[in-house]
């Protein structure tokens, strides 16, 4: 069954997006400080033979912006700009939270489509906007979709009254009205 989850809020997505770019971007600070601490005064230009410092600290930049970049959606549907702007990734089939290979199948579209100058840059967005339930390619191709953390729960509610009144694995509901309309023949005439 296919999640009636409605389009989450732009504004919304737009400072989950803000979020996010700045604490993946946020270890890139290392690198000035690794210049600073590769500074000596005696070498010429005011550096030393300290490269590997600079080298380090862009590695464990680049590494970890690629990490929180491709899974910050894959445990529990909420990377930290999402938790903070109340959203979160579902997936569509079962409205339960993203996991690990469907959040980095959605980053993956949206990485090579942006490896398109220009045009592959607004793909994305323009679909976010254009489609009624603001999915982008990414999600289409993953199967999930970004909700508020409300119409997730609201939907989780729905879907768990329906299992409570769901007929028995295997009754069909036109057989389960006859047997019913049956037992409530046979106790009429029973009184």
């Amino acid at each position: 069954m296919i999640a009636t989850n409605p389009k989450a809020p732009n504004g919304r997505r737009l400072v989950a997006a803000l979020i996010d770019g700045v604490v993946g971007a946020a270890p890139a600070l290392l690198i000035p400080l690794a210049f600073l601490l590769a500074r000596d005064a005696d070498a010429p230009f005011g550096f030393g033979p300290v490269p590997l410092a600079i080298l380090a600290a862009t590695l464990v930049a680049a590494a970890w912006g690629a990490a929180y970049f491709l899974a910050k959606d894959g445990f529990g549907g909420r990377g930290l700009g999402k938790r903070a702007a109340g959203l979160i990734v579902v997936q569509r089939e079962t409205n339960a939270p993203c996991t690990l290979w469907p959040a980095v199948l959605r980053q993956l579209v949206w990485a090579g489509l942006g490896a398109v100058p220009l045009v592959g840059w607004l793909v994305e967005p323009i679909a976010v906007l254009a489609r009624e339930d603001g999915r982008r390619v990414g999600d289409l191709a993953a199967g999930t979709q970004v909700v508020t953390v409300e119409a997730h729960e609201a939907e989780r509610a729905r879907r768990e009254a329906m299992l409570l009144h769901a007929p028995p694995v295997g009754v069909d509901a036109v057989h389960l009205r006859q047997a019913m309309r049956e037992v409530d023949d046979l106790t009429r005439h029973a009184d």
